[in-house]
Parts: C-alpha cells; structure tokens; sequence
C-alpha cells in the first residue's frame, strides 16, 4: 500500500492546516520558550551577587541528596555551614561596595575547593553552605580541613585577611532530617564563631578562623 498523509501518523504536514513551513517555526518558537524558561528558574535559583545556587535551591537539592542517601545501605551525606566573620565591621569601615566584595572573594574561594559533586549555595548575608552529597564525617572533616588551610594560605596573599567560621554535620549521625542536620550544622558554626572571637581577642592577631565539630 502506498504511504500518504492519511495512513502514515508520522507525517510532517498531520497538523490540518499547517504546512511543513509553519510547522517549523512553531517548533523553534516552543524551543526559544523553553530555553527562556530554564534561564528564568536558573534565575530563580541564583544568588544574583556571587552568582552561587540560593537557598531555595540548597533547600530542594538537600532533601534529595538526603533521599538518595536514604535509599542506600551505606549512603551519607554532610552539610557544612560558613559564616564570613567581621562583614558588618568590613560594611560599616569600608562601605557596603567593600563588604560586596569580600562575599564575591569567599564565593570564589569556596568554588575552588569544591570537589566535582560538591555544591556551594549562599544562603544570604554572610552565610554559605556547603552540600557534601556521598560524605561521611571523615570525608566531611577533610574538606573543612581544606579549606582552613587554604584560607590561611590566601590570607597571606590578601591586603586584608578573610576569616571564617564553620560547622558542619552528617546523616545519619548527626540527625535524620534535612532539618535536625541543619540545626547542628548551624550550632557548631555559631560555637565555632565565639571560639574564633575570643582566641583572636585574647591574641589581639587575625586568624583565618577555624571550626569545632
């Protein structure tokens, strides 16, 4: 039998009253559409900034890094909260334009001590997190070690030294829900924040800061 439009459902011209032509253009309309679609949940996402994931986004990709963890018998996974110390000081000596400057320096850092799967989010202010997806505590404890000794290093570099204060947790250890691991990332940073606080006080020197677990 001979294939006509009529018996063959894949023809280009099935639409009524389309041609070949039209059918074209509407697929490239439909495909710049989409395109925009995913720049403006891209957007939506975006720390505008530092250009880093938000916290919305950190929020959908925790629960399903810890879903994924869940589902294996021997997943973890860690989250480490940062706190760039002393921004109020550097907005209130230098300007806001400086205290801009110093998150988009610590965007940039933390980037570059990301390991392939790792994700670093700002969750506003002067607050960053890392989601360490397949990291148990010693893995977890490892990159935090990084990362400090890193900072020191580059403070050395800096006319001005970035310090930094971090906490961090891992499931199934430290908590079962996005939320409990949260609240003890988020604790041990803020110990870790007045223990840097009185060192530096009691030695009257800058550090890089550091972190208690």
């Amino acid at each position: 039998m001979m294939t006509t439009p009529e018996n063959n459902p894949t023809a280009t011209d099935a639409t009524p009253g389309m041609s070949h032509q039209d059918l074209l253009a509407k697929v490239d309309a439909m495909e710049v559409e989409l395109h925009e679609l995913r720049q403006f949940r891209d957007m939506a996402y975006r720390d505008p900034l530092t250009a880093l994931r938000n916290r919305r986004y950190f929020d959908v990709r925790f629960q399903e890094e810890l879903h994924r963890a869940q589902r294996s018998l021997e997943g973890h996974c860690s989250v480490v909260m940062i706190d760039l110390d002393d921004l109020k000081k550097i907005n209130d000596l230098q300007g806001h334009r400086a205290g801009d400057q110093a998150l988009k320096w610590v965007a940039n850092f933390l980037e570059g001590e990301l390991r392939q799967n790792d994700i670093c989010c700002r969750l506003g202010g002067d607050e960053f997190v890392l989601l360490l997806p397949d990291t148990d505590v010693a893995g977890r404890r490892l990159v935090m070690d990084r990362i400090w000794d890193n900072l020191r290093s580059a403070n050395a570099r800096l006319p001005q030294a970035m310090r930094f204060s971090m906490g961090g947790a891992t499931w199934p250890i430290d908590g079962v829900s996005a939320e409990a691991l949260y609240e003890k990332a988020d604790k041990a940073m803020y110990r870790s924040k007045r223990l840097n606080k009185s060192i530096n006080q009691s030695e009257n020197v800058s550090t890089a800061g550091g972190y208690v677990d």
